[in-house]
């Protein structure tokens, strides 16, 4: 949520944004666009997040999405995938994918092989 090296500023928000349960609110709003949205950057998840919660705003949808895919990647929710050239910036970036990456070995053992 906050460096150490940050101001007050940023600790004093985080700690507001964790207290009211908008943290928790945006993270959902951002694991379940990339549910229904795999394979999308962050750039085009906002601008999803945007077309789907206006009310929020431009700046809170645009930078959602940026902030809170880390965290659920470090909470095993989500995984990024190969990069490609993002539809909103014209940058590369990650793609984004629900649950968690896993190993070869670990999707083969997913795969059921009896016929």
């Amino acid at each position: 949520m906050y460096r150490h090296t940050d101001p007050d500023t940023s600790y004093k928000a985080a700690m507001e944004m964790i207290e009211s349960g908008k943290v928790s609110e945006r993270r959902g709003q951002v694991l379940l666009l990339v549910a229904q949205y795999p394979g999308h950057t962050h750039g085009e998840l906002a601008a999803l997040m945007y077309s789907l919660h206006r009310p929020l705003g431009i700046l809170c949808c645009s930078e959602t999405p940026h902030k809170r895919l880390p965290e659920l990647e470090s909470l095993g929710l989500v995984h990024a995938g190969p990069a490609k050239r993002c539809h909103v910036t014209g940058k590369e970036a990650r793609t984004w994918y629900y649950g968690p990456a896993l190993t070869f070995s670990e999707r083969l053992a997913q795969i059921d092989l009896s016929l």
